[in-house]
């Protein structure tokens, strides 16, 4: 369902999947291949940890128009700990 709406409303993912299917391929095949690069651009995000905020929109925590905003810093957990 990310991958459907991100063909229909992120342009980059849009104008990729528009040149697969330029290019001849099925519509199937093309989807996948923009999961790829969804999951590709995702994962540079959290490596990164920046967020995936357009220029000139504004953050919903601040209401302030940002370029980027910086993830939070993630809960390190108690994972497997015993108390």
């Amino acid at each position: 369902m990310a991958t459907l709406s991100a063909t229909r409303h992120k342009p980059v993912i849009r104008a990729f999947y528009q040149r697969l299917l330029a290019r001849g391929k099925a519509p199937k095949v093309a989807m996948v291949a923009c999961m790829r690069k969804l999951l590709t651009i995702l994962n540079a995000l959290v490596k990164k940890t920046t967020t995936l905020v357009p220029t000139g929109t504004p953050n919903n925590l601040t209401g302030k128009t940002v370029a980027q905003a910086p993830l939070p810093t993630p809960f390190m957990g108690t994972r497997g700990a015993r108390a």
